[in-house]
Protein backbone atom coordinates (compact mmCIF):
# COMPACT_ATOMS: atom_id res chain seq x y z
CA UNK A 1 0.00 0.00 0.00
CA UNK A 2 3.04 2.27 0.64
CA UNK A 3 4.46 1.75 -2.54
CA UNK A 4 0.96 2.50 -4.21
CA UNK A 5 1.10 5.90 -2.49
CA UNK A 6 4.88 6.58 -3.67
CA UNK A 7 3.85 5.89 -6.65
CA UNK A 8 0.43 7.97 -6.70
CA UNK A 9 2.36 11.03 -5.39
CA UNK A 10 5.58 10.85 -7.76
CA UNK A 11 2.79 10.69 -10.84
CA UNK A 12 1.48 14.33 -9.38
CA UNK A 13 4.50 15.59 -8.93
CA UNK A 14 5.50 14.75 -12.44
CA UNK A 15 2.42 16.22 -14.03
CA UNK A 16 2.50 19.06 -11.57
CA UNK A 17 5.96 19.69 -12.75
CA UNK A 18 4.67 19.57 -16.47
CA UNK A 19 1.88 22.06 -15.68
CA UNK A 20 4.89 24.06 -13.84
CA UNK A 21 7.07 24.20 -16.84
CA UNK A 22 4.17 25.16 -19.25
CA UNK A 23 2.55 28.09 -17.02
CA UNK A 24 6.80 29.35 -16.66
CA UNK A 25 7.19 28.96 -20.65
CA UNK A 26 3.67 31.32 -20.78
CA UNK A 27 4.95 33.73 -18.50
CA UNK A 28 8.01 34.02 -19.91
CA UNK A 29 7.23 35.15 -23.58
CA UNK A 30 4.52 37.76 -22.05
CA UNK A 31 7.28 39.25 -20.22
CA UNK A 32 9.74 39.70 -23.18
CA UNK A 33 6.94 40.69 -25.61
CA UNK A 34 5.98 43.44 -23.34
CA UNK A 35 9.29 44.83 -23.25
CA UNK A 36 8.88 45.80 -26.42
CA UNK A 37 5.51 47.73 -25.65
CA UNK A 38 7.46 49.21 -23.16
CA UNK A 39 10.07 50.30 -25.11
CA UNK A 40 8.70 51.40 -28.47
CA UNK A 41 13.02 52.78 -29.19
CA UNK A 42 14.36 49.16 -29.58
CA UNK A 43 15.42 47.86 -33.01
CA UNK A 44 13.11 45.56 -34.76
CA UNK A 45 16.03 43.11 -35.56
CA UNK A 46 17.88 43.08 -32.58
CA UNK A 47 14.97 42.94 -30.67
CA UNK A 48 13.84 39.27 -32.39
CA UNK A 49 17.90 38.28 -32.26
CA UNK A 50 17.18 38.46 -28.07
CA UNK A 51 13.64 37.59 -28.12
CA UNK A 52 14.62 34.27 -29.85
CA UNK A 53 17.68 34.48 -27.29
CA UNK A 54 15.64 34.70 -24.41
CA UNK A 55 12.69 32.34 -25.29
CA UNK A 56 15.57 29.22 -26.18
CA UNK A 57 17.62 29.81 -23.23
CA UNK A 58 13.81 28.91 -21.46
CA UNK A 59 13.20 26.14 -23.13
CA UNK A 60 16.23 24.61 -22.64
CA UNK A 61 15.96 25.26 -18.55
CA UNK A 62 12.71 23.72 -18.64
CA UNK A 63 13.44 20.49 -20.91
CA UNK A 64 15.85 20.03 -18.31
CA UNK A 65 14.07 20.11 -15.41
CA UNK A 66 11.41 17.98 -17.25
CA UNK A 67 13.80 15.43 -18.02
CA UNK A 68 15.07 15.38 -14.77
CA UNK A 69 10.98 14.95 -13.28
CA UNK A 70 10.62 12.00 -15.68
CA UNK A 71 13.88 10.67 -14.58
CA UNK A 72 12.53 10.81 -10.51
CA UNK A 73 9.66 9.44 -11.80
CA UNK A 74 10.48 6.58 -13.36
CA UNK A 75 13.07 5.72 -10.76
CA UNK A 76 10.47 5.33 -8.17
CA UNK A 77 8.31 3.05 -10.86
CA UNK A 78 11.31 0.97 -11.06
CA UNK A 79 11.96 0.45 -7.44
CA UNK A 80 8.40 -0.24 -6.92
CA UNK A 81 7.28 -3.96 -6.83
CA UNK A 82 4.49 -4.64 -8.83
CA UNK A 83 0.75 -5.05 -7.47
Amino acid sequence: MKDKRKIIRARKAFRRSLKDEKKFLKQGKKEVKKQKKDSAVLDEKAWKKEIKEKLEGMREASKARVKQANEDYNHILQNSPPF
